[in-house]
């Protein structure tokens, strides 16, 4: 979540709930809220297992674009305002990549998250998304395919 608050300020993936324009104040400021309430408890959890949060982002390139592997488990790219391809910030690192999402939201299908499975099977890295949030079914389904490994936190 911290790297979503990064990610937002430089185009790394726009996730929606860091997406307010369009919105109604009272559906912007739940948004803003949900969105710390997110950067507090990866904060909290990060300093629980001992990790360091990452920083360093990673952006496809045209190569991934182009290849299979990303059009069948990513999708279609998506690109900032800027003309920059979107790309993602791992939280951290725990016998690999490492991606913490609290709340109480259903937890979907989202650019990032294919992004980072994408990621994820390319480096031959593990991904791992600890979460306190309820799954779509399908998105879990979907996530086991891949390899994905979603403990839930207690």
């Amino acid at each position: 979540m911290l790297s979503e608050l990064a990610a937002a300020e430089t185009g790394l993936f726009a996730p929606g709930a860091a997406t307010v324009a369009g919105v109604g104040a009272t559906a912007a400021a739940t948004s803003v809220a949900s969105l710390r309430g997110g950067v507090t408890h990866e904060a909290e959890r990060l300093a629980q297992l001992g990790l360091t949060k990452n920083n360093a982002g990673w952006r496809p390139n045209q190569a991934d674009f182009d290849s299979a592997a990303f059009k069948v488990i990513v999708g279609d790219a998506k690109f900032s305002r800027g003309g920059l391809p979107k790309g993602t910030i791992f939280d951290g690192m725990k016998v690999g990549n490492f991606e913490i999402k609290g709340g109480l939201s259903m937890l979907d299908s989202t650019y990032q998250l294919r992004l980072q499975t994408y990621r994820s099977l390319k480096t031959n890295m593990p991904l791992t998304i600890e979460t306190t949030r309820p799954i779509n079914p399908t998105f879990q389904n979907w996530l086991n395919r891949w390899g994905v490994l979603v403990p839930r936190q207690k």
